[in-house]
Formats: structure tokens, C-alpha cells, sequence
């Protein structure tokens, strides 16, 4: 937090990705923000930065021009990226029983909820909302 002159109070986060230290400036208190929803936003962050699915925003000014969406993980909904994790993972589960457990817990619980969202766009405010 940054206490402006005219007396607002700005946000920004600092974080290690990637090997790479990045800042992000959120907005100010009049904007809506404030300590706990910067935590918050810290905490979606780095879940996504564990996941392997974070990328850090564009620098202002960078080309913002249309091109096509590419197929890698930012850009994946829930249910590709699950499958792709399933498969890579599949066979380090201890026993076969455990197996089918996971996939049943996918299918039955986290795919039709999360299943159409971006990976990108899953946050603490969406996992809230899952019943």
C-alpha cells in the first residue's frame, strides 16, 4: 500500500514467478480496494503461479492488437486443463481404487460447476460460488 498526497491509498502486489520479480498495481481505495482485497487477489495469484497457469500482465502500452487464442494453459477451460493434469498424473496414484476415486471426484463434483471457465478466470470469488 502506497499513501498518495491527495490521501488515497494506493494498491500493488510484488511477487516472485518464474524466476522474475514482478509488480502489479491494482487501483485505490476509491476504486474498492483495500488490505483484505489485496491479500485476496495476492492469494488468487499465487494459487495460479503454484498451478503453473499464471502470466503477468501486459506492461502498459504493449500491443493489445486481436490475435487468435492459442491453446496453452492461460487460455484452457478447467475441464481441458483437469484432463491434461489427469493424464500426466493418473499413474501416480497408489492403487487403482484411488484412481477411480479421483476421476469420480472430477466428474462428479468439480467438472460440471468449473468445467466451461478458463482456468485463468477461476478465483477465490468463483470457488465461493461452487456449491
Amino acid at each position: 500500500m502506497h499513501q498518495r498526497l491527495d490521501g488515497r491509498r494506493t494498491f500493488s502486489l510484488r511477487l516472485r514467478a518464474g524466476g522474475k520479480r514482478h509488480s502489479i498495481t491494482l487501483r485505490t481505495d476509491a476504486d474498492g480496494w483495500n488490505e483484505r482485497r489485496a491479500e485476496r487477489k495476492l492469494e488468487d495469484i499465487l494459487a495460479a503461479v503454484r498451478a503453473g497457469v499464471w502470466k503477468p500482465p501486459k506492461p502498459p502500452g504493449a500491443d493489445v492488437a486481436a490475435s487468435p487464442r492459442t491453446q496453452d494453459t492461460n487460455d484452457a477451460t478447467f475441464h481441458e486443463f483437469a484432463s491434461r493434469w489427469w493424464a500426466a498424473r493418473k499413474a501416480e496414484a497408489p492403487r487403482p481404487r484411488a484412481q477411480e476415486d479421483y476421476e469420480w471426484q472430477l466428474k462428479k463434483h468439480l467438472l460440471p460447476f468449473f468445467a466451461r471457465y478458463a482456468v485463468a478466470d477461476i478465483d477465490v470469488a468463483l470457488v465461493e460460488r461452487w456449491p
